[in-house]
């Protein structure tokens, strides 16, 4: 599809909740933080992507049952989160 993409190997130097892909191309940066069906996303992660979203990034969180999402995100290039997959830790 034409993406870079990064994920950081070792995490125990970065910071907490940082999201799992970096990927780049097709006229957009996206974070994703990837999850299995059940995964929990933390505070610390959930507070990484509202910040890149409030300031102008694209983050999600992407699930198996989020395939879909993931190839039209990727295939379409510069689009809007879908809200439902930008906040899942329950207050």
């Amino acid at each position: 599809m034409g993406y870079r993409a990064y994920h950081t190997q070792i995490s125990i130097h970065s910071a907490k909740g940082f999201p799992d892909l970096v990927l780049v191309g097709r006229g957009q940066i996206v974070f994703a933080e990837v999850k299995t069906a059940t995964g929990r996303v933390s505070p610390e992660q959930q507070a990484w992507i509202d910040a890149i979203n409030a300031n102008g990034g694209r983050a999600y969180i992407w699930r198996p049952a989020d395939w879909l999402e993931v190839e039209r995100v990727l295939r379409a290039g510069v689009v809007e989160p879908v809200q439902s997959r930008i906040s899942e830790v329950e207050p």
